[in-house]
């Protein structure tokens, strides 16, 4: 008999039950620390219909806020500090779907960064606060 047909020895049988359970162990740790956490196996499929429901959120976004108004913004008075607030707002919306899709598709890397980009560019324009100036680049 050669060794393709031959029935694994022990100490296969002995790694493959181990990787095994290293595996059963990773799901139910993703399960017990992970809110929502949804098995690949039971995500859906990621659709047109997905890009077009992102895509919307970013068009309303950039019909009701100007990214140039945005992105000229340096400091951090009151108003401007009430413009950044509702845009980020509207941001947590396009953030919370965009983490949705992630974890409850199958969509694949290039998707997503085509996406997260998308994001990104409305995310840098917001800002961030920083002694008491605004950040554009991070």
């Amino acid at each position: 008999m050669d060794q393709f047909n031959q029935p694994p020895s022990k100490k296969e049988k002995i790694k493959k039950t181990q990787q095994e359970k290293d595996a059963d162990w990773l799901e139910k740790f993703q399960i017990k620390n992970t809110p929502g956490y949804i098995k690949m196996a039971d995500c859906r499929e990621f659709s047109e219909e997905d890009t077009s429901s992102f895509m919307s959120l970013i068009n309303a976004f950039k019909t009701k806020h100007s990214l140039e108004v945005l992105s000229a913004t340096t400091d951090a008075d009151e108003e401007t500090q009430k413009i950044r607030m509702a845009a980020k707002e509207d941001l947590n919306k396009i953030f919370a779907l965009l983490k949705k899709l992630q974890n409850e598709t199958k969509i694949n890397q290039p998707q997503f960064e085509e996406l997260n980009k998308e994001y990104r560019e409305i995310s840098q324009a917001i800002g961030i606060l920083s002694d008491e100036k605004i950040d554009h680049t991070r």
